[in-house]
């Protein structure tokens, strides 16, 4: 709040929905993202514009951590069989993977380098990155704006990273899925990302708080306090 009263935050902020013409026009002196090997590359990417980049925190594996990056087959699949031996494929053959997220040669890309692509804009077929939601990453090409060597050094620091010590824990939601209800109604309500931006964000703060609390939050605390305990029981 403080912050957005001194105008580091956009005024519009509210009302809002699509700010990607600002990005690409430079209009933030500052933005927040998951710091990874070659991030700079894939911001000049979305934005055609040059990034520093700064860490404020250390490398930590979460409990859900890799969870977006997993693949399932439907069980309406009418081929289950050969959907996980093209997901097997994503994951094993480069030639293929590399043909899915760049495309044909001289159409879609030009050659750079062994492991290295230039994507041409005007073709409109760019997927490469998104290569960490199909298939093996550290497979994938180089991009122009990428340095040779990023996968190899993500791989070194996600082996480095401290882990969570409630890495497979899922939480079961039944025992208190009314008071969750409840709390989510009260979270849609107030939006945190916006509440700062209310001339009474105070006074909205303490309804929340209040809110929440008539909603069940202890309850649900307890709950997951349980659960917790419980797996690290089993372990």
């Amino acid at each position: 709040a403080d912050w957005f009263q001194k105008g580091y935050i956009r005024k519009d902020f509210l009302t809002v929905t699509d700010d990607s013409v600002d990005t690409a026009a430079n209009r933030y002196a500052v933005q927040v993202a998951s710091l990874k090997p070659g991030i700079e590359g894939e911001m000049y990417l979305r934005t055609n514009k040059e990034y520093v980049t700064k860490a404020i925190g250390t490398p930590y594996v979460n409990s859900l951590a890799g969870a977006s990056a997993m693949l399932a087959v439907s069980r309406n699949s009418q081929n289950p069989e050969k959907a996980v031996q093209l997901i097997e494929l994503f994951n094993t053959d480069k030639e293929l993977f590399n043909l899915f997220l760049f495309g044909i040669e001289g159409k879609h890309y030009s050659k750079t380098g062994p492991e290295q692509v230039k994507v041409f804009e005007e073709s409109g077929y760019k997927l490469g990155s998104a290569a960490w939601a199909f298939g093996n990453q550290f497979n994938a090409w180089y991009t122009d704006v990428q340095q040779p060597g990023i996968w190899e050094e993500t791989d070194r620091i996600n082996r480095e990273a401290e882990v969570s010590c409630f890495r497979g824990f899922i939480f079961d939601t039944e025992p208190i899925k009314s008071e969750l209800a409840q709390i989510m109604a009260v979270q849609k309500e107030y939006d945190d990302d916006k509440l700062f931006a209310r001339t009474d964000w105070e006074q909205a703060f303490e309804a929340k708080t209040q809110k929440i609390k008539l909603a069940g939050i202890d309850k649900v605390v307890a709950e997951v306090q349980r659960q917790l305990d419980e797996f690290k029981a089993a372990k």
